[in-house]
């Protein structure tokens, strides 16, 4: 399985890094994981930022046709380990599954709606760096489940 992550911006905080690099380490073992950075805008508005910066990623969202495409959002779907393991299992078929994550402003109105799937981690807001990380590892406690391994008890 192939997995996209595409996120505004690179994640600066070697913790982070660190969770990042040992989640994608795991995850190994059952797919691929590529990141897609998308160069983050530092001028204008904070509208303007986000204006321009979610047409970059729905430019990138175009070339990904033979994907599963999910956003994340804090008012999409929720669903605990397993119920996020069998869904992940749906998009087996495909073999191929792009997230979204968006910069510190989030995406401009109207983005989401145009991804099939949206997936909320949690009601709470988070640093969208840190989001990398807990997606890492729910991809890969959602796909050891698939699996029958033991991380998740």
């Amino acid at each position: 399985m192939l997995i996209k992550i595409v996120c505004i911006g690179k994640t600066k905080k070697k913790w982070l890094q660190d969770g990042e690099a040992e989640y994608i380490k795991h995850l190994k073992k059952y797919a691929t994981v590529e990141w897609v950075v998308i160069e983050p805008e530092t001028r204008g508005t904070v509208a303007d930022i986000v204006k321009k910066e979610t047409e970059k990623v729905q430019k990138y969202a175009q070339t990904l046709s033979d994907f599963e495409l999910c956003v994340l959002d804090i008012y999409g779907d929720q669903y605990s380990s397993e119920s996020f393991s069998d869904k992940i299992k749906t998009f087996e078929k495909k073999g191929k599954i792009a997230f979204f994550i968006g910069g510190s402003h989030g995406f401009a109105l109207g983005f989401t709606d145009s991804i099939t799937y949206k997936i909320s981690l949690s009601p709470m807001t988070f640093v969208h760096e840190m989001v990398r990380v807990v997606l890492l590892e729910q991809l890969f406690r959602a796909l050891d489940i698939m699996h029958g391994g033991q991380y998740h008890k």
